[in-house]
């Protein structure tokens, strides 16, 4: 299992510098560059907090009357990202 989970560690890692080269990228000005990192940040934290309470909410309801066997939460957060992914390409 550790050597399956080593690369993705890695590559969560790696991507953590990409992001915040893309939201300095995004500041308008360089006096603006705290606000957008700030707004960032803020948005992260509320998709932090918010994400996982709707997760484990979706998959007890979706076990509860028998949806899949609570696979419909998988089948939603792969659609989410793949919107994401569609949305920032």
């Amino acid at each position: 299992m550790g050597a399956c989970h080593a690369p993705a560690r890695v590559s969560v890692n790696l991507s953590f510098g990409s992001v915040l080269r893309y939201v300095c990228a995004a500041a308008p000005n360089k006096r603006s560059l705290g606000a957008t990192n700030g707004l960032a940040q803020t948005v992260v934290s509320i998709q932090r907090t918010v994400g996982p309470a709707a997760a484990a909410s979706l998959f007890t309801f979706t076990v509860k009357i028998y949806i899949l066997g609570g696979y419909v939460t998988h089948i939603v957060l792969l659609t989410a990202v793949c919107g994401s992914l569609r949305v920032a390409v």
